[in-house]
């Protein structure tokens, strides 16, 4: 599962698995990567850059190393003004890595049982 690197964030909560799987469900109902994606379209660099710094740091806690790099980048682009496009193709890469990091998350949901081969 490259989406999430779940050994990784079962250590740093101690391998406490009913709160990593709780941590990440939040993350998959919480409207930050809406409202990065909504501020791209509607060119409104700072709150993109606002709200990409958010994911971001949650995408760093979580372990979702995927999502953490290249939204790291955009970030880093937009908070040196450099504007980002929706037919920018790292825009579009972003948004299928929440797309394939949500999945993960749901399969993970659905099958809390595979968090114990990753303790």
């Amino acid at each position: 599962m490259t989406e999430i690197d779940v050994k990784k964030g079962l250590q740093l909560l101690g391998g406490n698995a009913s709160i990593y799987l709780r941590l990440l469900g939040n993350f998959s109902t919480n409207a930050l990567f809406a409202e990065f994606v909504e501020a791209v379209r509607t060119g409104d660099t700072d709150t993109a850059a606002q709200r990409a710094h958010a994911v971001k740091g949650v995408a760093a806690n979580l372990c979702l190393p995927e999502l953490y790099s290249l939204i790291a980048s955009l970030e880093g682009d937009l908070k040196m003004g450099i504007s980002l496009l929706p037919d920018d193709p790292r825009f579009i890469e972003v948004q299928a890595i929440q797309t394939r990091t949500l999945a993960a998350i749901r399969t993970l949901q659905d099958n809390p049982g595979m968090l114990e081969s990753y303790k």
